[in-house]
């Protein structure tokens, strides 16, 4: 009877070395596809010359004065970017909408560089995936997710922000209706309405009049209230860009921008209210996204140990 008391522990203790042996293995072969990545990644540097970490954070250390800092990695990522770049075609009309949109956005960036930007950040992430598929299948899938993920958050970054850029827009343009309406009363200079507020609003806003102020001074008023139209894209500049033309082309409009003042104000209190609803599911969402991700990976641990113990126990 002693002897198989034994004979049973003896058996758990083997069983408990074995799972701590096999999760060992599980530590080291993460280890070593990480390193294999790495060394992957290194080599390519080197087939397509593309600098290292190293001479970007050097190049980054030159660079210290510019107003916009990037880290040595992103400069690394711009490098590999504009190489890349070089071989991808965009269709013309697209090639001009982008560029007008990357403007827009204030992304230094040709059309081809920003495409490739979002291939380079995707790409490097789906190289993990490539030595875990012959070393821990199980954690391949993961890597290859989150290339497409990234991938798609980078091609989205524009459109939302332009789409960030449109709101802060839209949030000032009550009160330039409101300006437009008390400096009517006294004159009707569009341009002294334009740059008058220009200097007193946000800077997205503030940039757009002080371009349609260069383009008055150039050119006709009428062409650059149209051009500030299209440029901003917005139901409500349309309707601030259809008052001023009023003003331009003779009529009073100042019953006009007392109502699109109340209007305008309106539209903002609406987006507000909505935008405070949305914060809560917005945090809902990510809190069902990190619980998602830790079940994932308290599962792929559950999995290798029940593994392990299977593997130990059928094979004596």
């Amino acid at each position: 009877m002693r002897r198989g008391n034994f004979s049973h522990i003896y058996s758990d203790e083997k069983i408990y070395q074995a799972g701590e042996s096999e999760g060992l293995n599980v530590f080291l072969k993460i280890v070593f596809c990480a390193v294999l990545s790495a060394g992957l990644i290194l080599v390519s540097l080197d087939i397509f010359k593309i600098p290292y970490l190293k001479t970007s954070r050097a190049v980054k250390n030159l660079l210290k004065k510019r107003s916009k800092k990037e880290s040595a990695a992103e400069l690394w990522l711009s490098g590999v970017s504009v190489r890349l770049a070089k071989v991808i075609h965009i269709n013309e009309y697209k090639r001009i909408t982008l560029v007008n949109d990357l403007a827009s956005a204030d992304i230094p960036l040709t059309p081809e560089q920003f495409k490739a930007n979002a291939i380079v950040k995707a790409g490097v992430t789906a190289v993990f995936a490539v030595p875990f598929a012959f070393i821990f299948p199980l954690l391949c899938p993961v890597f290859l997710i989150a290339a497409v993920v990234i991938y798609t958050g980078e091609s989205r970054k524009l459109s939302k922000k332009l789409k960030a850029r449109r709101e802060k827009i839209e949030y000032a343009l009550p009160g330039l209706a409101n300006a437009a309406e008390k400096t009517l009363k006294h004159s009707r200079d569009v341009l002294y309405i334009i740059e008058s507020y220009s200097a007193n609003t946000e800077k997205e806003l503030a940039d757009e009049l002080k371009i349609t102020a260069a383009d008055m001074r150039s050119g006709g008023y009428e062409t650059a209230v149209t051009r500030l139209e299209a440029r901003v894209g917005s139901p409500m500049m349309s309707d601030i860009c259809r008052g001023l033309l009023g003003v331009i082309r003779g009529d009073d409009m100042r019953m006009y921008f007392s109502s699109l003042t109340l209007k305008l104000s309106d539209v903002r209190r609406e987006k507000l209210k909505e935008k405070a609803k949305k914060a809560p599911k917005r945090v809902k969402k990510l809190s069902v996204a990190l619980l998602v991700c830790f079940m994932l990976i308290y599962m792929t641990v559950i999995v290798c140990q029940i593994s392990a113990s299977l593997g130990s126990l059928f094979g004596g």
